[in-house]
């Protein structure tokens, strides 16, 4: 696949940027310490934000792993990708687990305009294939 993430801080300053592997995958390390916004995207393709909340994460040496599924998809031109402007999921530390884990408030609170915009952009994706 050709997509790529570009992983930023809340003052817009690049981390850091790099493509998918072969299998449209990434894996990459962030300092603790910081809150960072993972913007999932490529050409022609809907671009999806991650909030990471790093700033309550103890350093280690062999890090954490976070699996996400972005599901990547292309849009007709045209399209109203406003509601993605915002991130899709945040996700913070829970010192309990020493993990981090989804803030399901946001995520249950966003979730209705975030497959909103899902469907219209399917219909006009299907309105568009059928017009070809």
């Amino acid at each position: 696949p050709n997509t790529w993430c570009v992983v930023s801080t809340p003052e817009d300053e690049i981390y850091i940027a790099f493509k998918a592997n072969e299998d449209g995958e990434y894996e990459f390390n962030l300092p603790v310490g910081q809150v960072y916004t993972m913007t999932f995207g490529g050409k022609d393709y809907v671009n999806k934000k991650v909030e990471i909340d790093a700033r309550k994460l103890e350093a280690t040496k062999k890090g954490l792993t976070l699996k996400l599924d972005m599901l990547l998809f292309k849009a007709p031109e045209d399209v109203d990708e406003s509601a993605f402007e915002q991130p899709v999921a945040k996700f913070m530390c829970e010192e309990s687990y020493r993990k981090l884990v989804p803030d399901m408030e946001y995520i249950e609170d966003n979730m209705r305009d975030f497959e909103k915009a899902m469907r219209k952009i399917e219909k006009e994706s299907l309105r568009a294939d059928s017009g070809k």
